[in-house]
């Protein structure tokens, strides 16, 4: 989710890059992410996601929909990944105690999400196919150290 157009777009290029299969959704702002989440669960089960979450957005910052997400129980076993083109050390840390993953300074790189998805390993697979590289998830994600 990023609510600047020109990142998102950035963003988008570098998931293509890496061929990955699984569907993308993006959102522009923390409303139309919740709402999302809210709808994706199904008979109070909900799927997992690779959550990418822009820190700096305006109405609602990431660190708010963060703290929605994590109360309302919306992304279980998901991982979520803060973005944000500021190294703003009170907001790592909130999004870290609020169960953020970790962390990518914008603008996101190919290196960046392979080196992302290879620590992740443990947690997600990845399954080659002729056109491209699909996600699987494997166990509950951990904190990446």
């Amino acid at each position: 989710m990023d609510d600047a157009q020109s990142d998102l777009d950035a963003q988008l290029r570098t998931l293509e890059s890496c061929k990955l299969l699984n569907p993308v959704r993006t959102f522009k702002s923390g409303q139309e992410t919740i709402a999302f989440l809210r709808g994706a669960r199904n008979g109070g089960l909900s799927p997992r996601y690779l959550i990418f979450l822009d820190l700096v957005m305006k109405p609602q910052d990431g660190i708010e929909l963060l703290r929605t997400v994590k109360q309302e129980n919306l992304a279980p076993g998901s991982v979520i990944v803060m973005l944000s083109g500021l190294t703003d050390t009170r907001m790592l840390h909130d999004g870290y105690q609020l169960g953020a993953h970790t962390f990518l300074i914008k603008p996101l790189t190919v290196q960046d999400l392979m080196g992302l998805l290879n620590t992740l390993k443990h947690s997600i697979g990845v399954q080659s196919e002729s056109i491209g590289n699909r996600l699987t998830w494997l166990s509950p994600p951990q904190a990446i150290k």
